[in-house]
């Protein structure tokens, strides 16, 4: 199977992953947003995880080298089955070693080392970090810096959608991922939006727009462009 961007979308358009809420929701990062992504529903069940799987696994092989990578993780709690899925299914093709990185979601205050950050002892040396939707950013960060204090490297971070939101300083989560020397690529972005039809809406359009006036090189110049058309 070789990735495509083009069917991944529509996979996920299918799938309901993305949606409108009337009202907004609350992210992650603490803002209010009209248009959400959902990933949990694809793990809830296993014939979406495993297609799922399939997707992140034929990127993977397309785009990043798994020399040296000695585990995937996914990011604790909404990617950490997907994680694994992905790690087992390298692990089948005898691509990666076979261990579980069971990554807790926060350090123990006690125990030895290894356990303190992983629930059965494996502690990885080389990982691969995904993550289902990316926003800021801070969320990811946060976990590259714990495994960072156990001497874990991370050497790619995976998104499956990137809203390509702006924080609080007008950076996107690839530009702090990059000034961290980490390489980061995502299977889709904000710029899917075009393809669903409540695009025009008001709100949606606002939302957008209010992004853009923050910082006029970021993405959203060319989403709004593509949404207005």
């Amino acid at each position: 199977m070789e990735f495509s961007q083009e069917k991944f979308e529509t996979f996920l358009i299918d799938q309901q992953v993305i949606g409108y809420k009337q009202g907004g929701i609350t992210l992650r990062s603490g803002r209010v947003s009209h248009w959400y992504a959902n990933f949990r529903d694809l793990s809830a069940r296993f014939s979406t995880l495993e297609l799922l799987t399939q997707y992140i696994a034929a990127f993977i092989l397309d785009t990043i080298s798994l020399k040296e990578i000695d585990a995937i993780i996914g990011i604790p709690e909404g990617a950490r089955i997907l994680g694994y899925e992905t790690h087992r299914y390298f692990v089948k093709k005898k691509l990666l070693p076979d261990n579980i990185p069971a990554l807790r979601e926060r350090e123990k205050d006690y125990g030895e080392s290894k356990n303190r950050l992983f629930t059965n002892g494996y502690m990885p040396s080389r990982v691969i970090l995904i993550e289902d939707v990316v926003t800021t950013g801070e969320s990811i960060i946060g976990i590259v810096s714990l495994l960072n204090k156990f001497d874990i490297v991370v050497s790619n971070i995976i998104g499956l959608l990137d809203r390509l939101e702006l924080d609080d300083q007008g950076y996107l989560a690839r530009e702090k991922f990059k000034r961290m020397d980490i390489a980061y690529s995502c299977l889709a972005d904000a710029t899917l939006l075009r393809r669903l039809t409540w695009h025009t809406r008001p709100e949606i359009q606002a939302e957008l727009t209010q992004q853009y006036h923050r910082r006029a090189d970021s993405p959203l110049p060319d989403i709004l462009g593509t949404l207005r058309g």
